[in-house]
């Protein structure tokens, strides 16, 4: 898709270069009195403005899908890409160590209230009947500013502080995928980048049918023709 969307770019450029061609490919055309001619201008246009979105977003989606593209980024970072595999064999994972009684969750819950200040969003991970520690996302952003949201760690039979790991105390490829993560919804730069995610998504679609009926006009209208 990234190869598709670099081709269209490639093919947006006008024959011509000269600048009031790139101005007619990448602005409005007021003088524009047919539907053909409309959608032409319109193509060009959202092509134009949404390039650069569009790679980000698409780049950003191959990281959740893709194993290698996954595994680039943390490289492209200097990290080595994190291990998808098991830990030990089926016996060994299977035995649960006895561990003291967990805390109620609200009892959690407050504890780590008290453990970050100035929070805006907690999160708990569900910790199952033998576990030891219970992690909570600690969110002081706007819900989607990865450099905002930290983890904090409890131990779950006393509630007392086991680790607390900031955004800044993460690797640079750790960080980078975190990053990722809230650029392809546009959440990471606030109401800002989600309405710029949006219009684009939004764009896409017109410009799917302005090049469908372009495509329409020149290539299958003329064979219903008659001579």
């Amino acid at each position: 898709f990234l190869f598709l969307l670099i081709s269209g770019l490639y093919l947006w450029l006008p024959r011509v270069w000269h600048p009031m061609a790139f101005r007619l490919h990448a602005w409005f055309n007021p003088k524009v009195d047919n539907a053909k001619a409309r959608d032409y201008n319109w193509h060009h246009v959202f092509g134009f403005w949404t390039a650069i979105p569009l790679i980000v977003i698409v780049y950003t989606a191959t990281v959740f899908y893709y194993g290698w593209s996954n595994d680039l980024l943390y490289r492209a970072f200097g990290d080595e890409p994190p291990s998808g595999g098991g830990g030990g064999p089926p016996a060994a994972r299977a035995e649960a160590k006895p561990v003291a009684e967990q805390l109620p969750l609200d009892v959690l819950l407050s504890n780590a209230e008290t453990q970050a200040d100035d929070w805006e969003r907690i999160t708990l991970a569900l910790p199952d009947a033998t576990a030891e520690q219970v992690r909570f996302t600690i969110d002081r952003g706007t819900g989607g500013q990865p450099q905002h949201r930290h983890t904090l760690v409890l131990n779950a039979a006393t509630g007392t502080l086991s680790a607390w790991e900031p955004f800044q105390s993460q690797t640079a490829g750790r960080q980078a995928r975190l990053w990722v993560r809230f650029l392809h919804t546009g959440e990471a730069f606030g109401l800002l980048g989600q309405t710029i995610a949006g219009f684009v998504s939004a764009t896409t679609i017109l410009m799917v049918w302005t090049g469908f009926a372009l495509a329409w006009r020149r290539l299958i209208s003329p064979l219903f023709r008659r001579r």
